[in-house]
């Protein structure tokens, strides 16, 4: 007889078959699937983003060669890029002259003389007068420009 000061301890008879006991699963065994599950959830987005990089990227590498086959049918002939120089450069001209005239014509003082004689150093089959506004004050410019000799009948 086992003395009273023993605690009693159950008995494992193990009467359950082995298929109906519970198992006992390893922590490593935990800590691996956990892992993995872990793993798992953190790969898809990944594979995701990865998935649509690469569609974006294919439809890029499309409009890339669409646009490449296009900016090859633009291109333009040697004489046809003289043609616009020259006119750029003619554009450029006018526009110095225009920049040489404005201020004289819009300070707070008009010289008559320097401005209708800017307008007289023009090219003609560029530039045209095709509008004089004068303020009351003002003596009319057609009459000013026939005193001086530079216009043979009035505007």
């Amino acid at each position: 007889m086992p003395s009273r000061s023993e605690p009693s301890a159950p008995i494992d008879l193990n009467i359950l078959p082995e298929r109906y006991r519970p198992k006992v699963v390893p922590p490593a065994l935990l800590w691996v699937w956990g892992i993995a599950i872990l793993l798992l959830v953190l790969l898809l987005p990944m594979l995701y983003a990865s998935h649509v990089g690469g569609r974006r990227a294919a439809r890029a590498e499309v409009a890339l060669a669409t646009a490449q086959i296009e900016l090859d049918g633009l291109r333009t002939s040697q004489p046809v890029v003289e043609t616009l120089a020259a006119q750029l450069r003619q554009a450029r001209d006018d526009l110095a002259l225009l920049q040489t005239v404005h201020p004289t014509a819009m300070g707070p003082a008009h010289d008559w003389e320097a401005i209708s004689f800017a307008l007289l150093a023009h090219d003609p089959s560029r530039m045209r007068l095709t509008a004089i506004v004068k303020a009351p004050s003002d003596m009319p410019l057609a009459e000013y420009m026939t005193n001086l000799g530079l216009l043979q009948k009035k505007v």
